[in-house]
């Protein structure tokens, strides 16, 4: 009767030993990293390890505690980086958040973009007067900051540049507004825009969750940019 009772004390001693192991395993050495939500543009192009961005946001990932990047569009990135607070959006705007809010950190800009207006060749525009009267396309990352300007501008919005120059060729809108030399770059045959002709700027930041790992995440960012 002993034995069987030392056998089961033995095992039980064991199963306790091994959840206590497979607790601290979970809570440590398997800790989840941050999640990095790349919003789909040319700027970087991890894939294919093209755009301006790409090495130093490869870099950044590397050196921090990202453990997945996900290259989404940016409305479903958004929400995605709203509903979890262990991760952080690049590229994004001040202006998509609402200015009162404390529970996102913003980095430096990377980088300051002018948004121009691009055009079909031979239809350039090369003052806003021009504009008038005319259908225009803007992203939706960039639309709050569109808006703002003395123009008047009418557009809509779509998520992909792809969408925005599809629309142009076929006629439905007569002017993109974007950031003028990448959207260039991606049919030099067929568009044209004036770069003195600035819409507004664009400050393309990193934001994260306001918590310990997200504002270390933002000061690794800034070191970065230095």
């Amino acid at each position: 009767m002993s034995v069987i009772f030392s056998k089961v004390s033995f095992i039980m001693r064991l199963l306790i030993l091994l959840s206590i192991l497979s607790f601290i395993g979970v809570s440590t050495g398997q800790e989840k990293g941050l999640t990095l939500y790349i919003y789909e543009i040319a700027s970087v192009d991890l894939e294919n390890e093209n755009g301006a961005y790409t090495y130093f946001i490869k870099s950044f990932a590397k050196k921090s505690k990202v453990s997945e990047v996900q290259n989404v569009p940016f409305r479903r990135a958004l929400i995605k980086f709203k509903n979890d607070r262990e991760s952080c959006l690049f590229p994004v705007q001040k202006e998509v958040f609402d200015k009162n809010s404390t529970d996102f950190i913003f980095s430096k800009a990377l980088s300051e973009i002018d948004l121009n207006i691009i055009t079909l060749k031979g239809n350039k525009i090369n003052s806003f007067s021009e504009v008038k009267m005319k259908k225009g396309v803007s992203l939706t990352q960039n639309r709050s900051i569109a808006s703002k300007n003395d123009y008047d501008l009418q557009y809509i919005s779509v998520e992909k540049i792809e969408q925005a120059i599809g629309m142009l060729l076929l006629g439905r809108v007569d002017y993109i507004i974007a950031p003028g030399w990448d959207t260039y770059q991606l049919n030099k045959q067929k568009l044209a825009f004036n770069e003195k002709l600035v819409v507004s700027k664009i400050k393309d930041l990193l934001v994260c969750h306001n918590t310990p790992e997200g504002r270390k995440s933002i000061d690794l960012f800034n070191k970065l940019i230095q």
